[in-house]
């Protein structure tokens, strides 16, 4: 295997690692559900149904997600990764003080809106601004991150 000959600028530097930071904190806020449902039932009192119609509505904000996406070419993909950062940081943060299971759902769909759509921006963000020669480094990298 051959070493690319095309080096990473400083701008490149500073895009692989927000890109890799982002998609880091956007791995662990999706996986963070599967981990708290246990005690989110025990806590709130919630079936192992109604548990799984919880995870179901949620993960429909993946589906969502794709509108959102799409507002990349009209807003520009910096701007939609902001958004979408802070997007999930809101409702992250809303879902951990949600009185009850109905506002934690709303706000773990809301949150799984943006969470999706930071990861395809992300992606979409290193596949146009890396060299070909270094694509595929670094878009495994941040998958890894993720």
């Amino acid at each position: 295997m051959t070493r690319s000959k095309v080096p990473f600028s400083p701008y490149h530097r500073k895009l692989f690692l927000f890109l890799s930071v982002a998609s880091f904190f956007e791995g662990y806020d999706f996986l963070a559900l599967a981990q708290i449902l246990p005690n989110l039932r025990a806590d709130l009192g919630l079936s192992e149904g109604g548990a799984g119609i919880l995870v179901g509505f949620v993960n429909a904000g993946t589906i969502v997600a794709y509108f959102l996406v799409r507002k990349a070419d009209r807003w520009g993909r910096k701007r939609l990764l902001t958004v979408t950062i802070a997007g999930y940081t809101i409702f992250t943060a809303a879902s951990g003080l949600a009185p009850n299971v109905w506002i934690f759902g709303l706000c773990q769909f809301l949150g799984r809106i943006f969470l999706i759509a930071e990861w395809a921006t992300s992606m979409v963000y290193a596949a146009e601004e890396f060299p070909a020669e270094r694509r595929g480094m670094v878009i495994g990298v941040i998958q890894a991150f993720s």
